[in-house]
């Protein structure tokens, strides 16, 4: 079994998480976040979390802020490179994954050769849009 320390979460993350609000409609949110090592989250979706302890079994808590609401999180790493996080309040149920992001940063340059991609989302009447190409 790992062990962890706040100097394991460090780095650049990117996330999705999908579940459903209150209300039972489908629910996803995607971003970057940035951990300093000091178990703080400083930058990114989420803004604060538990005056930066990560517990030696890897969890922590966070809290998100957004424009929509604000979201509670615990978060469990499983390794320093990969952060499940589940949401713990009233307003929905979603979960997700955060992977740690390594190499030069993105441009446009990044993008050539042949590519293929699948999405998906909610619909403006509720429904789940899918696409792929």
């Amino acid at each position: 079994m790992d062990t962890f320390a706040n100097s394991s979460l460090s780095g650049t993350y990117v996330f999705l998480l999908a579940g459903a609000d209150n209300l039972g409609k489908l629910a996803a949110e995607i971003g970057e976040i940035n951990a300093d090592g000091n178990g703080h989250f400083t930058s990114g979706l989420f803004d604060e979390n538990d005056n930066g302890t990560v517990a030696s079994n890897g969890r922590g808590t966070a809290t998100a802020f957004s424009v929509r609401r604000t979201a509670n999180y615990a978060f469990y790493l499983v390794s320093q490179n990969l952060v499940v996080l589940v949401e713990t309040d009233s307003f929905g149920e979603t979960e997700g994954l955060a992977h740690m992001q390594s190499g030069t940063p993105f441009s446009n340059s990044s993008i050539s050769g042949s590519l293929g991609f699948a999405s998906f989302g909610v619909g403006t009447s509720g429904g789940l849009r899918v696409s792929r190409g």
